[in-house]
């Protein structure tokens, strides 16, 4: 099991939690992306989560992350933009995301969102340093909904200190 609090802010450290999540320390700058962290995935109707059950459990619940200070995420599918898992994070996060997608974070405490489309590139400053981040092309599409055609989708570099992560 990954041990977050052990890892230094002057290395890079990341560990995989399942399926797109993955906790990253990028130099002090702690950086989860797709979070999905519950027992199911699929559409959250306030009384719970109705889709698949996952078959193996995160490698970490969500009382047991560390501070975040970014959650970057690359498109809008239930098992990579998962609200209940948002939901848990507090107000302090920042958030990246893909081009028409900050509206599904209305049910969520995270306000400071910056959406990106390919090509573009934001710094974002947070309370260990900045980091920037720029969105490029992928081949998926990003889709919550069957009709819900218009939503982007992501890849990201991330830069910081002169060194780069690609997600």
């Amino acid at each position: 099991l990954p041990d977050p609090a052990a890892w230094k802010s002057d290395h890079i450290s990341a560990a995989w939690l399942g399926h797109s999540t993955v906790l990253i320390n990028f130099y002090g700058v702690t950086i989860l992306t797709d979070p999905v962290l519950f027992r199911r995935v699929g559409a959250d109707l306030r009384f719970g989560t109705v889709g698949p059950r996952r078959l193996i459990a995160p490698a970490l619940s969500v009382r047991e992350l560390p501070p975040i200070d970014i959650v970057l995420l690359s498109h809008a599918h239930m098992d990579h933009f998962d609200l209940p898992t948002l939901k848990c994070l507090p107000s302090t996060t920042r958030a990246v995301t893909a081009q028409s997608t900050a509206d599904l974070f209305k049910t969520t405490r995270i306000h400071k969102i910056t959406e990106l489309g390919w090509g573009d590139k934001s710094r974002i400053h947070t309370r260990h340093g900045d980091i920037d981040i720029q969105a490029f092309e992928v081949n998926h599409w990003g889709a919550r909904w069957r009709r819900d055609t218009h939503r982007g989708y992501n890849g990201y570099v991330l830069s910081r200190e002169g060194t780069r992560i690609l997600f």
